[in-house]
């Protein structure tokens, strides 16, 4: 895609910095080519040390869940991007603020199979139960 086209300029992810090798490699190295930033406005005095940006997602970004293999978190993204609001403070406590994100769960098909189907399967024991009529 194209850049975003706004009254606020934005910067594609990838020409910001490069992704540290320190940090865990993403799966997806195409990924950053799909955010832009708006340029940084800052807030600084000897109280707060705070940096605001407003974030444009132009495509999906499926985020895999450790351990749950028909699960995934989806960062979905409507038609022109998603424009999500971030926030650093680095002064007085730490903390990274990302907000009104549209996130949607991504199930795999296999979780809506019914028992039936996988009734001969050693993952699923069979068993007869038989009740008696009320007298």
């Amino acid at each position: 895609m194209s850049a975003p086209t706004s009254a606020n300029a934005y910067v594609n992810a990838t020409q910001l910095a490069k992704w540290p090798t320190f940090l865990p490699q993403l799966a997806d190295s195409t990924l950053l080519e799909h955010i832009w930033a708006q340029p940084l406005e800052t807030d600084t005095s000897p109280a707060l040390v705070r940096a605001r940006t407003t974030l444009r997602i132009d495509r999906e970004i499926v985020l895999a869940i450790p351990g749950l293999d028909a699960v995934a978190l989806m960062v979905a993204a409507g038609a022109g991007g998603t424009t999500v609001p971030a926030e650093i403070e680095i002064y007085p406590e730490l903390f990274v603020r990302v907000t009104d994100i549209p996130l949607a769960l991504r199930l795999k098909t296999d979780l809506f199979k019914t028992g039936a189907a996988h009734r001969h399967t050693a993952a699923w024991p069979a068993a007869t139960i038989r009740t008696r009529p009320r007298q």
